[in-house]
Parts: C-alpha cells; sequence; structure tokens
C-alpha cells in the first residue's frame, strides 16, 4: 500500500505540472548536463564507459521536470542501463525555501552519492561500500551493501535557512540494498523512512546526519522479515584551496541469529594547486558482520591517490594510485588508474 501511495504521490506531481505548463505563457527552459568518461585500472583487461546526463525542463510556478539516463559498459564486456531520475521537483519562492522531489529521485543518503558523477568525483573510483555488495553474514545472501549509490522511487520535503537544513520522506528500497527502477527481476519494493539535515556553524563548513528504517526483506517459508536500520554522521570543510569531506555509516540488519551491526567510513582531501591542476587522496573502510557459519571478522579498505589536469572547461584528465584490500584477503592489490571525462551543459 504504501508503495502504491508513493506512486500515486509522483503520479499526481507530474499531473500538476501539465497543469503548471497550460498556465504559463512563458516557453519553457531547458536544461542538460552530459558526461561522457573512461578509466582503465591496471588489473582489468579492459578500459570502462560511462554516459550520464541530466537533462532538467522548467515549466513555470516553481515545477522542474528531471530525466537522468545513465548507462555504463563494464570492464568485462557487459553493459546496463537505468535511469538514474525521473521525477518532478517543486521550490517554493517562500522566505524559508521548500524544495519537494518526487520519482524516481537522488538517494537523500550518503555524501558520496553527491560525486557520483564523472566529473564531480575528483578520484577515478567511486566510494567502494556504495558499489560493492557485503560478503554473506545471514542464512541466505540478501545482496545488501553499506550504503547503496542506486536512485529509488520516493518523495523527499526537504528545507533550509541560512544555518540548517533539513529533509524527510519515504521510499521504496533501503538505502543499504540497490534497486534499479523500471527492471524486472529487482526486489519488492519495502517502504523506508528517512530522515536527515545539517547545521552550518560558518561560511565553507557543515556537519550532517542521516536515517532510514524499513525491511529489506519480506517473510518467506524459511526465513522471518528482516528490518535495517541506517545512521550516517558526515562533515565537509573547505577553507582557501583546500576541500575536506568525509562521513561514518552505522547498519544495523535483522538476521536470523539476531541483530548484525556494520559499519563503513571514508575520509577525502581535494586539493586545487592551480586552476588546472588539482590532487585528491581518499581513503575508505568497511566492516561488515562477522561472516555467516564462519564467524570470521572481515574488513575491506581502500587507499586512491590522483592527481588531475583540466585540458579545458570540458576535458579533464587524472591519473594516480589505486589500493585495494579485498574482504579475507592478506595482500594488497597495488593499481595504477587513468580516466578521461567530458563534460558539457547546454542550455
Amino acid at each position: 500500500m504504501r508503495y502504491r501511495a508513493i506512486a500515486a504521490a509522483s503520479l499526481l506531481a507530474l499531473c500538476s505540472i501539465e497543469t503548471a505548463a497550460a498556465q504559463e505563457s512563458v516557453t519553457s527552459r531547458v536544461a542538460a548536463d552530459t558526461v561522457l568518461s573512461v578509466n582503465f585500472f591496471s588489473s582489468n583487461d579492459h578500459a570502462a564507459g560511462m554516459f550520464d546526463a541530466t537533462v532538467s525542463m522548467d515549466v513555470g510556478h516553481g515545477f522542474t521536470a528531471i530525466a537522468r539516463p545513465w548507462a555504463w559498459k563494464r570492464p568485462d564486456g557487459t553493459s546496463t542501463f537505468e535511469w538514474y531520475q525521473l521525477q518532478v521537483r517543486y521550490q517554493s519562492r517562500s522566505r524559508v525555501p521548500v524544495r519537494v522531489d518526487a520519482g524516481i529521485i537522488t538517494s537523500p543518503l550518503g555524501l558520496s552519492t553527491l560525486q557520483q558523477r564523472a566529473d564531480l568525483n575528483p578520484t577515478i573510483s567511486s566510494v567502494f561500500y556504495y558499489v560493492a555488495p557485503l560478503p554473506r553474514f545471514d542464512a541466505t545472501f540478501d545482496g545488501l551493501n553499506m550504503m547503496s549509490a542506486g536512485y529509488p522511487l520516493g518523495a523527499i520535503v526537504a528545507a533550509s535557512g541560512t544555518r540548517w537544513d533539513l529533509r524527510g520522506g519515504v521510499t521504496d528500497s533501503t538505502p543499504a540494498r540497490p534497486r534499479e527502477e523500471l527492471q524486472r527481476g529487482e526486489p519488492p519494493a519495502m517502504a523506508q523512512v528517512v530522515l536527515g539535515g545539517g547545521f552550518t556553524p560558518r561560511a565553507g563548513l557543515r556537519i550532517g546526519a542521516g536515517f532510514a528504517h524499513g525491511r529489506y526483506r519480506n517473510a518467506t517459508g524459511t526465513l522471518p522479515a528482516a528490518s535495517a536500520t541506517i545512521l550516517t554522521l558526515e562533515g565537509e570543510y573547505a577553507f582557501n584551496h583546500t576541500r575536506l569531506s568525509g562521513e561514518f555509516v552505522t547498519d544495523r540488519f535483522g538476521t536470523t541469529p539476531g541483530p548484525s551491526i556494520a559499519r563503513a567510513f571514508y575520509l577525502q582531501g581535494v586539493q586545487t594547486i592551480t586552476p588546472r591542476l588539482f590532487g585528491a587522496a581518499r581513503v575508505a573502510r568497511a566492516e561488515p558482520p562477522p561472516l555467516f557459519i564462519s564467524k570470521i571478522q572481515a574488513y575491506r579498505m581502500t587507499v586512491e591517490l590522483t592527481a588531475g589536469y583540466r585540458l579545458t572547461r570540458e576535458w579533464t584528465l587524472r591519473g594516480g594510485y589505486y589500493g585495494d584490500r579485498r574482504y579475507l584477503a592478506t595482500d594488497w592489490d597495488n593499481q595504477a588508474a587513468a580516466s578521461i571525462v567530458w563534460s558539457r551543459r547546454w542550455y
């Protein structure tokens, strides 16, 4: 029922856009950001390619329609396509701005979600625990992540002031598991409550937190229903030509033997050296619950050092080092990494 309510809210918002467009006598404004990227890691046999585009149409009265198709050619030659965003947005003109997003929306939790687009990511790889599943720690493998880089169906209301921001709403899947909307064979929809906010004590500094709770598994013949609770803490600090950011994530999963806890964090720094040259560094680590049956406590950790050069306003080259110590491994996988990114904004 809750899933249907979310879908109904999205449909109602779409109808509102059509009504607003019919009442407007001005021409709608359309803008698009397109990004093409190719990256290569020395442990892979082939390069990977990615296409990411965000198209927005201002239809007046504070309403905007947004579509974001995304395609990825993996290093093994296979490919995938999905809609990262397919939504409507309403922005009020009140003294305290209020924004409503409905449809397939950006995940309301996770600091790294904001830099999933290649031209916004200062390094070459993504934070691994957003895209790599946790190892099996229950009687069944549920395909859970510490945090998902996916884009759920939902409705989120956000408001902000000079020093604060708040958001809350519902989505159709836990932030701890990716779910591709409009695709067959995906896990069933399960309503989640999502809350978050932040405080900006001074210019360039923000501290935030997020919360989500809901089921990630329905009851089956042999397994009970299970829920996940996600808590996040995040911070960003920019000064001179330096930007520091990071987050800490705790997931509490209801499992067959009892509650299981997983933790993860990443820290990232970006230094602008000249208008064209920059450097970035990131360390990330995830500790899943003890692995099922063996009860071994494993962890995974990555380290990335990147140098970037902006050839033009549209082309950026990156190169550097990527180290990965995988779950249950004792040695590091040391790799050289490189990428080229083309981005352009269209009006």
